[in-house]
């Protein structure tokens, strides 16, 4: 599956845009154009994970462009879905929610933001005259809710994330999966086997008597303050005794194990953050919790070095052998690495204009499969620096390239 077409209306940065997509979206543009605004709009669609107080929408997330009319106007974000027609369990979510029926079917998700129904045409006074509706297809009526949206989930990784203190996080770390699989592999005579090594363990480090001092020492003044009744039984220990709690404590180390990611540069954390992303979203769709996963990431070259962006990135968008399966990729950058390595097609150019920002996808420019490719080649990380642009003076050669900057001055 993948979003085709997205359309977005009196939000943000944005008067009216509607623009095509191609498998993979790589969106590219300036600081202020308007690219975390148009993820965000995608999040009002798609995320789960945004609390419905998210979709209630303030004066601020409305078009400036609207002046003083902010209040009475409609933000609208649609987005179209299609190739989904192999997969039952999308075809069951959003078979409900067509909009074209014929080869490939195409299927569509509304969100609005908009006056009650309730006031009949009246003007809102306030905010608090306005109403959210997620729907599919073309009947309001027809509500896309969290369990459809569970289905075929909108991932958001942030530009400032902390990939480190997030691996830390059992709750939040994206190797708490791969542990709960691991630990749901183990039968009944794998766990008693381990038991019997954390216990023979624990009991030999206890019995020391070096370590047998150091508890007794604290076990006493512990009874000296609060004595026997309140004092607690003490030993100490290396690792939990029970078989569960000690998995949960599982962490990745580097360097032969001798440093854990506490240790690790910011490049090697947020390089093993996304390597695990990557099996746990494998892992979702493999257990049946989704279908389908976009996966949102903003400015992802933060902290890696230049021909690891590439490496991962060419990975994550479809370019390199492995990819993580069923996942569309949207991406904001700055980085001519992940540009000279993104699909042409991908690449979606906001520009602001007037007041509003403006859209240029390059998913449905008319160019032939072979000129495609040549420009594919011919866009590298020097020539990726063309989609970051305000202007460009084409050359006809590499005299000319260096002369006309002198010339310039």
């Amino acid at each position: 599956m993948r979003i085709c077409r997205v359309s977005v209306e009196n939000y943000a940065n944005f008067g009216r845009v509607v623009f095509a997509t191609d498998e993979s979206i790589v969106i590219v543009g300036e600081n202020k154009a308007g690219k975390t605004n148009l993820l965000r709009a995608l999040r009002l669609v798609l995320d789960p994970t945004l609390a419905d107080r998210e979709r209630q929408l303030g004066l601020e997330h409305f078009w400036d462009g609207l002046g003083a009319n902010k209040l009475g106007a409609i933000i609208t974000v649609q987005v179209d879905l299609t190739d989904f027609e192999d997969d039952y369990n999308l075809l069951a979510v959003l078979g409900g929610f067509l909009v074209d029926t014929e080869s490939p079917v195409v299927a569509r998700v509304t969100y609005l933001y908009r006056p009650k129904a309730s006031l009949e045409g009246a003007a809102p006074d306030s905010l608090a005259d306005y109403e959210f509706l997620v729907f599919g297809g073309t009947d309001e009526g027809n509500a896309f809710t969290a369990a459809h949206r569970r289905e075929m989930p909108l991932d958001y990784l942030f530009a400032l994330r902390d990939a480190e203190a997030d691996l830390l996080n059992w709750r939040r770390s994206p190797l708490r999966p791969i542990v709960e699989e691991l630990t749901a592999s183990l039968d009944d005579m794998a766990r008693q086997e381990l038991q019997t090594l954390i216990n023979t363990a624990q009991q030999g480090l206890a019995a020391r008597p070096e370590v047998a001092a150091a508890a007794d020492k604290v076990a006493q003044r512990l009874h000296a303050m609060v004595g026997n009744e309140h004092a607690v039984s003490l030993v100490l220990g290396v690792a939990p005794t029970n078989v569960d709690v000690l998995l949960r404590s599982l962490k990745l180390l580097i360097d032969g194990g001798a440093r854990g990611i506490g240790d690790a540069s910011l490049g090697t954390a947020n390089l093993l953050f996304l390597t695990l992303k990557a099996l746990e979203l494998d892992r979702a769709v493999e257990a049946g919790e989704r279908s389908h996963t976009f996966l949102a990431i903003e400015e992802p070259e933060a902290h890696l070095h230049p021909h690891v962006q590439r490496l991962v990135y060419r990975h994550y968008l479809g370019a390199g052998a492995g990819g993580p399966e069923n996942v569309s990729t949207i991406l904001t950058t700055h980085s001519p690495h992940i540009a000279s390595v993104a699909p042409l097609r991908s690449i979606v150019l906001l520009r602001a204009e007037g007041g509003s920002t403006t859209v240029n996808s390059a998913a449905t420019v008319e160019l032939t499969g072979t000129e495609v490719d040549d420009l594919q080649r011919y866009i590298d990380v020097t020539r990726g620096e063309l989609f970051f642009a305000r202007g460009i003076i084409f050359v006809e050669g590499d005299a000319e390239r260096f002369l006309v900057p002198a010339f310039a001055t």
